[in-house]
């Protein structure tokens, strides 16, 4: 840490620099030279894969806090936290921190020595006293300086503060008990106090923000807002101020870009809430009693029906799984319905078995709603069942209304539907499946039983199926009665099955029959019918190869199909979850002209140019999509129905054909790489304002732009309903 130091007077922070290594915590011999690894949380929301702080001291300044745990994709493993690690070292950096040297510490000149440090065998590790505004404060000198964390049989005039971020990282069981698992943890009231005290900053107390009340998922455009855990009645307003959402729970106050949300979930979580939402956000608003906040595949529901689910009641906070959650919905009245959010995420089914609802695939029973952050965002995996099932199985009491998620890695060999399987629910009126928004990738019906029909799904006899927005990609059917997206049937009691398609993608799923869509049936057979604005690469084997498309249905090819909302380029081979800029990617890099669909999605590109202006950006991972080869873009639905632009406050082209510069280079370009752009490179030779011709974006047109040019001479760009 450096600090400002005019003559002999302490003074405040004003920079420091943290040292980061590249596994987490190897960088101190005496820790045994190798770390544990750094962990990204996958589930920010879920605690559940924090079991301890692990036993280590601290080895000097500056040495990361070491909080250890087990996560559950791999049990064996601990991994020091990433986030707490660098919260915890900014807390030092803004001047909790003790040094001997009172000239390079205010803080250390505010406090009384109050005896030997008893967690530590050194001698020069003491305790030492801070008395401001925010009340008694222990500290240790113990690695540069923390709070106090308590000992076994410490005197009670002792104050101490257990499970505060600015602990040393070593582990003291508090009062004797073995220490609970811990939580992740966030800057306290008493940080931000002692700070002001000492430095006098100008701060806003965590209380007050209250961030755990709203959380804006950026990517994928979700507000979750939240009221207390328990039975506990909560106060919860949501209106417009300016271009604002204004998020008012318990009189907290948040503010967030109203520009940057596409649905707010709201969870009360327990208690008799009063819930306010302004007109304008009404369309926004979906209601939820369970929010997913592990990763675990557990169908430990506790009393079932209560709308309570908790995977382990030691540590604070409910720990909900997705399988949990269903059990416990699927307990409620008959009739009953239950709504569950899903945050972004990967949630591996692992329970295997056919022993009702609590193994193998998810069984919905009742009246069931399942929103996720996004399609990409939140993907529901059955690959990792080791006997394997599909993902979910409605029943003929239940219904399933599933929005923004990703279904893949289903595989089954019996009653058909690799993804998910729809029963007759005789109840009038009942849609048994509606989905919205989602993807159905990656999933098989083998053909032991009902000769392995319906890849994606299967629509049984009488019910009803709605499928808006969404994309049914890369599944296959290996049996003989084929469906290799979606297989739709009648019999000899019940009337055809009904599917509806509405700006939907259906493509490049795999069968002997239909590859796309197969209806069948006998005297009343099933159909498909459209709402409009769909594409499909096949209508070969259900009731559209006579009846006919709509006017805005769209019967093609495509290379690639975009399955995810979010702006990622580290895994542009998995097809689960594939980004526009990775199918951007991977057409450059095929050979030939390539074509991408895109579902009627509003894609929002968040991965802005890294590199300086004066380096240049023709790379896709980052800032506009650098087009290097024909490629035809189409979306999904009528015109503008699906869109791709910039997150507020960032100004880059979205769509880039290198060597094209009719236009301003942004929006308008003409989409051909032809003479007239050469000639545009002539007049603005030696410029770095007007930039048309720019090819590499470095900030001035020069004759490594005249060579991109030549390279792609010919190159044409063409966006269809693409706004």
């Amino acid at each position: 840490m450096s600090a400002n130091l005019p003559g002999l007077t302490p003074e405040v922070p004003t920079s420091a620099n943290i040292s980061l290594d590249d596994d987490g915590g190897g960088f101190n011999d005496s820790l045994g030279g190798a770390g544990d690894g750094w962990f990204f949380d996958q589930t920010p929301l879920d605690d559940a894969e924090f079991t301890s702080i692990a036993n280590s001291a601290e080895g000097g300044a500056g040495h990361a806090f070491q909080s250890s745990f087990v996560d559950v994709a791999t049990p064996n493993l601990n991994f020091n936290d990433f986030y707490r690690t660098i919260v915890h070292e900014i807390g030092h950096a803004l001047g909790i921190y003790l040094s001997t040297n009172s000239l390079l510490d205010r803080l250390y000149s505010m406090t009384t020595d109050i005896g030997d440090d008893p967690n530590s065998s050194n001698a020069a590790d003491r305790l030492r006293t801070f008395n401001g505004a925010s009340g008694l404060v222990t500290f240790t000198t113990n690695g540069g300086g923390h709070v106090y964390e308590g000992s076994i049989g410490d005197a009670p005039a002792i104050v101490s503060h257990p499970n505060e971020l600015m602990n040393a990282g070593r582990t003291v069981p508090p009062n004797g008990a073995n220490p609970a698992p811990t939580i992740r943890q966030y800057i306290s009231d008493l940080d931000v106090r002692l700070l002001d005290d000492a430095y006098n900053y100008t701060t806003v107390l965590p209380n007050a923000l209250n961030t755990a009340h709203a959380n804006l998922d950026s990517q994928t455009g979700t507000l979750l807002v939240q009221g207390r855990d328990g039975a506990l009645n909560d106060t919860i307003n949501i209106d417009v101020v300016g271009f604002n959402i204004r998020v008012q729970v318990n009189g907290t106050t948040e503010l967030v870009p109203q520009a940057s949300v596409t649905q707010i979930v709201i969870a009360g979580n327990g208690g008799t809430d009063t819930i306010s939402v302004a007109a304008p956000l009404a369309p926004l608003r979906k209601d939820v009693q369970y929010v997913v906040s592990s990763n675990q595949d557990s169908a430990a529901a506790g009393t079932l029906g209560d709308g309570i689910v908790d995977l382990d009641v030691n540590v604070p906070g409910r720990q909900v799984a997705l399988s949990a959650a269903i059990v416990d919905a699927n307990g409620t009245a008959a009739g009953s319905s239950r709504s569950i959010y899903v945050p972004r995420g990967n949630y591996n089914l692992t329970i295997s078995g056919t022993g009702g609802d609590t193994q193998g695939d998810l069984d919905v029973n009742r009246h069931l709603t399942i929103i996720g952050a996004g399609a990409g965002a939140t993907v529901i995996d059955a690959s990792t069942l080791a006997t394997r099932d599909r993902l979910f199985e409605i029943a003929s009491t239940g219904s399933l209304d599933l929005s923004r998620a990703t279904l893949t890695g289903g595989y089954v060999t019996s009653s058909g539907g690799g993804g998910i399987r729809v029963a007759n629910n005789p109840t009038a009126g009942v849609v048994e499946l509606k989905l919205s928004d989602a993807t159905i990738v990656g999933n098989t019906a083998d053909p032991a039983v009902n000769s392995g029909s319906g890849g994606g799904m299967i629509v049984s006899a009488g019910a009803t199926a709605q499928i808006t927005r969404s994309a049914i990609v890369g599944n296959t059917a290996l049996g003989s009665t084929g469906g290799g997206g979606i297989f739709s049937h009648a019999d000899s009691v019940n009337p055809g099955a009904v599917v509806t398609l509405d700006r939907t993608i259906v493509a490049n799923n795999a069968a002997s029959v239909g590859p796309d869509l197969r209806s069948l049936g006998g005297s009343s057979p099933s159909s498909f019918t459209s709402a409009g604005g769909n594409m499909l690469t096949s209508v070969a084997g259900s009731n559209f190869a006579t009846s006919g498309l709509q006017g805005t249905d769209y019967q093609g090819s495509a290379s690639y199909v975009v399955t995810s909302v979010v702006d990622s380029f580290d895994n542009a081979d998995n097809a689960r979850a594939l980004s526009v800029r990775e199918a951007v990617g991977l057409a450059n890099a095929a050979a030939g002209a390539q074509t991408m669909w895109l579902p009627a999605w509003s894609f929002v590109l968040t991965r802005q140019r890294t590199t300086t202006l004066a380096q240049g950006d023709v790379d896709v991972s980052h800032g506009d999509l650098d087009i290097t080869d024909d490629l035809v873009i189409r979306g999904s639905g009528v015109s503008n129905a699906t869109s791709v632009k910039w997150r507020a406050g960032i100004s880059d082209a979205v769509f880039d054909l290198i060597g094209d510069f009719n236009g301003n280079g942004v929006t308008s370009d003409d989409g051909y790489v032809e003479g007239s752009d050469y000639l545009i490179w002539q007049t603005t030779l030696g410029s770095d304002t007007d930039l048309r011709a720019d090819a590499d974006d470095n900030g001035i047109v020069q004759g490594a732009d005249r060579d991109l040019w030549s390279l792609y001479y010919g190159n044409v760009l063409t966006l269809t309903n693409v706004a």
